[in-house]
């Protein structure tokens, strides 16, 4: 018997208890009533309070499996849009690689031609001294634009295989931070020619930094490819100045645009994931959250956005040099 059940069975008692008078044994009784009713009453409540209990558990499990869901296809947009950034960062490659091989095959093939003609006439004994000097000339000049355009797709090579391996890998190495910027906009100028924005890089040459070049590449490339999507209308002109200096133990970005500039309503929700003004358009609005993410967590930095509408964007990029 439990204590409720015993505290009642005593009341039941007093009440039947000829001993007691009238008066107790209905001060009792009624006691018991209201008693017995509020314990009903709590007995209801209790098992009310178990089901939402349990209801309460399922909904929180519920919760967490979708809150897991939209985390992972948060990560796998996140991953698509890393691809995505080099996805274009290869077929800019090969656009830019695209013209100097053809330059280098086209003097190639007029070098072939031009040894061809002067071999025939040596053959042949008609051959004559200024034949023979104008070959030399020829050949020169084509050797020459050869050279020339094989050590840029060389360079390009080179740049193309540096800045995909750090996108692709979280490797930490010392690197000069202006030759590894001016790579990665060569790598984004098949975009940038599409448009009339010019894009100028401010940076001291020996500037270096011991840090994670992939991540950053990925910071540049975010806000370069952000500015011409957002910041300008399609055709205009303007101008993108990205100005980097070491300010003590810190390597400072300055990424400017002079475009349309952001509303001020839409100043907190920047950096929100998948808030885009410009989705008919193709934006994922996962860009800048992105960006706050590796500048933050990867790079251990800090960013901040200035705008003014129809005056332009900065933002503000602070990185530790050692990383």
């Amino acid at each position: 018997m439990t204590d409720k059940d015993e505290l009642i069975h005593n009341a039941e008692e007093i009440t039947k208890d000829d001993t007691n008078t009238p008066e107790v044994r209905d001060v009792v009784a009624g006691l018991l009533k209201k008693y017995i009713k509020t314990v009903h009453r709590l007995d209801r409540i209790t098992k009310i309070s178990d089901r939402q209990q349990r209801e309460v558990l399922d909904v929180n499990e519920k919760l967490h499996q979708t809150y897991e869901e939209l985390k992972q296809s948060q990560d796998r947009l996140v991953q698509a849009e890393k691809m995505a950034s080099l996805g274009q960062l290869v077929a800019g490659v090969a656009h830019e690689i695209n013209t100097p091989v053809g330059i280098a095959v086209g003097a190639a093939s007029q070098l072939q031609y031009l040894t061809k003609t002067i071999a025939t006439s040596i053959a042949n004994k008609t051959a004559k001294k200024d034949d023979l000097f104008q070959y030399m000339h020829n050949a020169q000049e084509a050797s020459q634009l050869i050279l020339a355009n094989l050590q840029r797709t060389s360079d390009l090579v080179r740049s193309f295989k540096m800045v995909s391996a750090d996108q692709t890998s979280h490797e930490k190495r010392r690197f000069k931070v202006k030759d590894y910027a001016e790579s990665l906009i060569m790598s984004l100028s098949p975009k940038l020619k599409t448009t009339s924005i010019k894009l100028e890089i401010k940076c001291p040459p020996d500037l270096e930094m011991d840090s994670f070049p992939g991540a950053l590449a990925q910071v540049l490339t975010n806000l370069i490819i952000n500015a011409l999507m957002h910041a300008y209308d399609e055709g205009a002109a303007g101008n993108i100045l990205i100005d980097i200096y070491r300010d003590d133990a810190f390597v400072v970005i300055n990424f400017t645009d002079d475009g349309r500039g952001i509303a001020p309503e839409n100043m907190g929700k920047i950096y929100d994931p998948f808030f885009t003004t410009n989705r008919a358009q193709g934006g994922t609005g996962l860009g800048l959250n992105i960006t706050y993410n590796i500048v933050t967590q990867t790079l251990k930095g800090t960013i901040e956005c200035q705008s003014t509408v129809d005056k332009g964007t900065t933002f503000i990029v602070r990185i530790p040099c050692d990383s």
